[in-house]
C-alpha cells in the first residue's frame, strides 16, 4: 500500500531524527504546502533549497524527490494549457488578418504560391517605379523586394529606411548583383533593378515600418549611390499587415511547439514521479 504524501511526512516530522533530518522535513512541508497552493515555482525553490542545504537527509529528501517530481508533473501541465490557449488565440487573429489577404495561386507549382495585403503588387500596377514589395510566401513567411528602374544599372546593393523626422534608420542585408537575389533586366530602354531580402532583413524592416507612427513619413533608400523615394500610405498598410501577419503565424507555431514540449515532460515526470513514490517502511 502506497500511503499519501502528507501522512509520509507526517509519520517522518514525529519520528525519532536528527536535527539535519528535522530542519529539512520542516522545509519538506512548507514545499507541500505551496504544491497544494498550486505555487509550482515557490514549492520548487524549496525543494531545490532543501537538496542543496541538507544533503545528509537522506530519508527526506527521499520523499523530497517525489514532490518534486509531482509539482515539473503539474508546471509542465499548466504550461501546455496556457501555450493552448495562447495558440487558439492566435489561430483566431490570424483567421481575422487572412480576411485582408488575397492568395495568388500557381496551380502548377503550388509550393509558390504567396499571399497578398489586399491584392498589393507595386511591380505589376508600375514596373518602372520604385518599390518595396510585400507577401507572405506558401511556408507562412514574410519576404520583401524592393525594385528601382533607371536609364542604367545603378549597382544597387541594399536598401536603407529611415524616418524622415527623427533620423532613425534599418538596414537591409548587401546583396552583391548574382543574377539572383540582386538581378536586373531590360524592357524599353530601362533597367530594373530587384533586391530579394533575406528573411532576417524582409522581418526587421517588416518591423521598422510596423512601428513608425503614421504621421511619421518613412524615406527609402537604394545604396550605396542609387534612387530614394517616400514609403507611400498604401504600401506601409501592406507591409505592416504582411509583418502582423507573419508574426501571429510565428506566435502561433512557438505555442504549439511548447504546448508539444510541455505535454512530453508532463508525461516524462508523471512516469518518475510514479517510479519515485516513497514504500511504507
Amino acid at each position: 500500500m502506497r500511503p499519501t504524501l502528507a501522512l509520509i511526512i507526517l509519520l517522518l516530522l514525529t519520528g525519532c531524527v536528527s536535527k539535519e533530518e528535522r530542519a529539512a522535513k520542516h522545509l519538506l512541508a512548507e514545499a507541500q504546502i505551496a504544491y497544494q497552493d498550486s505555487d509550482y515555482s515557490h514549492s520548487a525553490q524549496l525543494l531545490d533549497s532543501l537538496h542543496r542545504t541538507y544533503s545528509g537527509a537522506v530519508e527526506t529528501r527521499k520523499v523530497a524527490l517525489h514532490l518534486q517530481q509531482l509539482v515539473r508533473t503539474a508546471t509542465a501541465r499548466r504550461d501546455s494549457i496556457r501555450m493552448t490557449s495562447l495558440a487558439e488565440e492566435g489561430v483566431a487573429r490570424l483567421d481575422s488578418l487572412q480576411r485582408l489577404f488575397k492568395l495568388i495561386e500557381y496551380p502548377r507549382m503550388p509550393d509558390e504560391n504567396i499571399l497578398r495585403y489586399r491584392g498589393y503588387d507595386p511591380s505589376a500596377a508600375n514596373p518602372e517605379a520604385n518599390f518595396l514589395d510585400a507577401y507572405i510566401k506558401a511556408d507562412g513567411k514574410i519576404q520583401l523586394i524592393a525594385g528601382t528602374s533607371a536609364p542604367k544599372a545603378q549597382g544597387v546593393t541594399y536598401l536603407r529606411l529611415m524616418e524622415e523626422a527623427g533620423g532613425t534608420y534599418v538596414l537591409s542585408d548587401t546583396i552583391p548583383y548574382d543574377k539572383a537575389l540582386n538581378y536586373r533586366f531590360r524592357t524599353g530602354g530601362v533597367t530594373h533593378e530587384r533586391l530579394t531580402l533575406s528573411l532576417e532583413a524582409s522581418e526587421r524592416l517588416g518591423a521598422f515600418v510596423h512601428a513608425t507612427p503614421a504621421s511619421t513619413a518613412i524615406r527609402a533608400s537604394f545604396g550605396p549611390q542609387g534612387k530614394s523615394f517616400t514609403l507611400d500610405a498604401r504600401a506601409r498598410e501592406a507591409i505592416s499587415a504582411t509583418y502582423l501577419y507573419f508574426r501571429t503565424y510565428v506566435g502561433i507555431k512557438n505555442a504549439e511547439g511548447e504546448v508539444e514540449a510541455a505535454t512530453a515532460r508532463a508525461a516524462h515526470f508523471g512516469a518518475k514521479a510514479h517510479l519515485s513514490t516513497p514504500e511504507k517502511q
